[in-house]
């Protein structure tokens, strides 16, 4: 990768204030080369989920931001953060599969999924059920906790500020379609938390007042450019490398779903150690 196009990649004040296509451009030309960043990754990623319209850059700034928040940079996030602090919204988590980013987590793919807010022991969890079972995310933080107790959950209410609080697609943003569908559940200061439900995984974002004060109004969200194609280079293909495990295999069909057998209740025909314990400790889906 060129160096100068390193700079501009490495400094999310000069990335917000490039010519996009410039950019894009130098990166499919050093493609070839293999070289990856930080920076790559996130701007190929936001443009592949939002798309190539042409924004101004403190709305091009949470896209950045939530795409590194997708991709796990939360230090090169801070940085977007702070180069740009009149970004319409923010990233607060995202538990979200990025695009060419092969996981079996997360995928709200499909009608057989229920998202819901509970309580579990004072705090707030972001609960998704589906065939392999219940998974809870921390409303604030967005990792994963594991519940001991299921009957020590109870239906998160709703706190009253929030049925104040403005809906998302009251602002002129440029956003994919599942934006518009953002709820409103958490209110204090000014801010605003909504939850987003897409194909691709479930998001929490943040709004500040005093940032959305003196933005345009009445147009709604329009999502054509993320239905678009990306306009540049495809973010690197991205597969799991960890060696197969129980633990993985759990994740992806549900612990309930997956068989495995006891030793003594396999043939003694079978002969090969290697297929003898992947049938015995890892499993397969039922």
């Amino acid at each position: 990768m060129s160096e100068e196009l390193n700079d501009v990649l490495a400094d999310p004040a000069r990335l917000l204030t490039a010519d996009r296509a410039a950019v894009r451009n130098r990166i499919a030309a050093d493609s070839a080369n293999g070289v990856e960043s930080v920076g790559r990754e996130v701007f190929l990623q936001a443009e592949a989920i939002f798309g190539g319209a042409e924004v101004r850059p403190a709305e091009f700034a949470p896209w950045l931001h939530f795409a590194a928040k997708a991709t796990g940079h939360d230090e090169y996030a801070e940085q977007i953060a702070k180069a740009e602090p009149g970004m319409p919204w923010r990233t607060v988590w995202a538990w979200w599969r990025p695009a060419n980013w092969f996981l079996a987590h997360p995928s709200l793919n499909g009608d057989y999924y229920q998202v819901h807010r509970r309580l579990y022991e004072g705090r707030e969890l972001i609960e998704v059920a589906d065939h392999r079972g219940p998974l809870r995310l921390d409303a604030e933080t967005g990792r994963r906790v594991r519940v001991r107790d299921e009957a020590a959950l109870s239906d998160a209410p709703l706190p009253p500020e929030v049925l104040d609080a403005s809906s998302l697609d009251d602002w002129a943003l440029t956003a994919p379609e599942s934006w518009e569908g953002a709820v409103a559940f958490a209110a204090e200061g000014g801010r605003n938390r909504y939850l987003v439900e897409n194909a691709h995984g479930i998001a929490v974002l943040e709004t500040d007042a005093d940032v959305l004060r003196d933005w345009p109004r009445g147009t709604g969200i329009d999502p054509t450019s993320s239905e678009q194609p990306p306009p540049g280079p495809e973010p690197v293909h991205r597969r799991p490398e960890a060696p197969l495990s129980a633990a993985r295999v759990d994740d992806s069909f549900g612990e309930r779903h997956v068989v495995r057998i006891l030793e003594s209740a396999l043939p003694e025909g079978l002969e090969h150690t290697g297929s003898r314990r992947h049938l015995r400790d890892i499993g397969l889906p039922k």
